[in-house]
């Protein structure tokens, strides 16, 4: 697996299309995933390895933190959370503080499973994320 850089792709007086693609898996067939890492001296362009969830935690009705996480790899306990951007940036989190899941599946198995709100629930989830 390799991969070309924009540069390499585009002419550099030539704009290219603002948008990525990168690799998260690899499976052999009938196998089982792998789940990969791309590494980059920029830290805004290193990618988590796994299948991926952002749980907001909450306090007293407000947002403390959000934090992105591997499905397959919970955490029990406090959780130490760091900034990507700002390595000195630490948070803890402790073991039963408020919080949800906020992504939520649309498909299983090439099935459809999400449930679409009505424009007021929308509407009302939306004024409440806002307040």
């Amino acid at each position: 697996v390799w991969g070309v850089g924009t540069n390499l792709v585009t002419a550099k007086d030539q704009p290219a299309l603002d948008g990525v693609y990168k690799l998260s898996a690899i499976r052999d067939p009938g196998g089982k995933w792998k789940y990969k890492l791309k590494l980059s001296e920029q830290m805004l362009k290193v990618s988590n390895p796994g299948i991926l969830q952002v749980k907001r935690f909450y306090m007293k009705h407000e947002n403390l933190a959000d934090v992105i996480y591997d499905i397959h790899s919970p955490w029990e306990g406090d959780c130490q959370i760091v900034d990507p951007l700002d390595p000195t940036r630490v948070r803890i989190i402790k073991k039963g503080m408020p919080n949800k899941d906020l992504l939520e599946p649309i498909f299983r198995q090439g099935q459809c499973v999400y449930q679409r709100p009505s424009l007021q629930d929308i509407r009302k989830h939306t004024q409440e994320e806002l307040g």
